[in-house]
């Protein structure tokens, strides 16, 4: 497999929003993300997370942004963000990456990798697939803001 990670280099911060803001725009998500966006939340992450950059046959072709110091450090870590381009995926490139994201918290020794995934994305199943199960004792809430409701979002 010629895919190949390394912690992204500032340089490489407006091709990877380009990736982040295309991607997070795709169904199920529709965040409506803009490049201005998207490369403000890098360079925000930046200064509190470790954002790698994923190469495939020498090419940019994703991220992940992996948070060591979310709620309890040394126990959880935390997996932020991860897309890689549209015409590279089932190519095996995220089920690399995770493999990789878990043996980096392994030797350092954390005791869960987490993340959240929408039920309705491609990913969830390889997530599944990959041994990951959704958690029995945490529950992701929301609520709209806009008109005040609980309603599903």
């Amino acid at each position: 497999m010629d895919i190949k990670i390394r912690k992204a280099k500032s340089s490489e911060f407006k091709e990877i929003a380009k990736i982040y803001q295309d991607s997070f725009n795709e169904k199920p998500y529709n965040e409506n993300w803009t490049y201005k966006i998207a490369l403000n939340k890098l360079k925000l992450f930046s200064k509190y997370t470790e954002i790698y950059s994923v190469y495939y046959k020498n090419k940019l072709v994703g991220f992940f942004v992996l948070n060591v110091s979310m709620w309890k450090p040394g126990d959880f870590a935390f997996g932020e963000e991860m897309a890689v381009k549209k015409e590279y995926r089932n190519k095996g490139i995220t089920s690399y990456c995770m493999k990789l994201m878990e043996e980096n918290c392994r030797k350092r020794n954390f005791k869960s990798f987490m993340f959240i995934s929408n039920k309705k994305s491609k990913a969830y199943s390889l997530f599944k697939k990959l041994g990951y199960t959704e958690s029995k004792t945490d529950t992701l809430f929301a609520k709209e803001l806009q008109n005040g409701t609980s309603k599903r979002i």
